[in-house]
């Protein structure tokens, strides 16, 4: 609640960018936290950048988007 609350309040003059790798090692509530980002991604000034494993909680947060990228599909042809 404090940091969504911190971006709220200084979204008006400052902008935040978060990359935030293994979303899938988060060791609490998967679906908590994919909401918690989706809400947060919401806030003006706020940009999130995320990389998991193809859970499902955050492919139903974040799936049914034009910005997803599938890192597997683009580097097979290196493997």
């Amino acid at each position: 609640k404090t940091l969504k609350r911190v971006f709220e309040y200084g979204s008006l003059y400052l902008r935040f960018c978060f990359f935030i790798d293994g979303l899938d090692e988060y060791e609490g509530d998967s679906t908590e936290i994919a909401e918690y980002l989706q809400d947060l991604a919401l806030s003006h000034g706020i940009k999130l950048y995320g990389s998991s494993r193809p859970w499902s909680a955050f492919a139903r947060a974040f799936g049914d988007t034009d910005f997803r990228l599938k890192v597997g599909d683009l580097i097979k042809d290196d493997m």
